[in-house]
């Protein structure tokens, strides 16, 4: 469909060993803004609801969004 976007729940990295969890119930997408060079802002995706972007590290694996 033109002008939607589609964020599917891609799931989250384990911090210590880079297991893959919640795929299907939650995903975390980089925002294009950024706090500084250590740091960035994400969207959270939880059961079908966002929470608004905030800072997080950017040395964690999350998904990237689209960009047309």
């Amino acid at each position: 469909m033109p002008g939607k976007l589609f964020l599917p729940a891609a799931g989250e990295r384990a911090s210590g060993d880079g297991s893959l969890h919640n795929l299907g119930n939650l995903g975390h997408y980089w925002s294009s803004m950024h706090y500084d060079s250590g740091i960035g802002y994400i969207l959270r995706l939880h059961n079908s609801a966002s929470e608004p972007s905030f800072p997080w590290f950017k040395g964690l694996g999350f998904s990237v969004r689209c960009v047309r």
